[in-house]
């Protein structure tokens, strides 16, 4: 599985659930050693990303449309390009 399709397939709204609030914590993504990914909230060897996640930014299981740029942005500290990052939205979906 490839970092898109984790992200796409429940992690990013996962990670975007559970990363709320006032003083939401850095976010990483580390791969494991069978080729998929785990996300948490400290620094391991290998892992990449360390922001945190926006707030407010899952309605309905969707991306929240004013968020959007902030979740791509986000995304991209992941390693995404930003066509990668927006591809994951896409996937996920918008609600208005």
């Amino acid at each position: 599985m490839n970092l898109v399709d984790y992200l796409a397939n429940g992690t990013l709204i996962d990670i975007l659930q559970t990363s709320g609030g006032k003083k939401p914590p850095s976010v990483w993504i580390t791969p494991q050693d069978d080729g998929t990914f785990r996300y948490g909230f400290s620094q391991e060897a290998n892992s990449i990303g360390g922001q945190a996640a926006p707030f407010g930014a899952v309605e309905a299981g969707k991306i929240f449309r004013p968020k959007e740029v902030e979740v791509v942005e986000f995304l991209c500290t992941f390693g995404l390009s930003k066509a990668e990052a927006e591809s994951v939205v896409q996937r996920i979906g918008i609600e208005p």
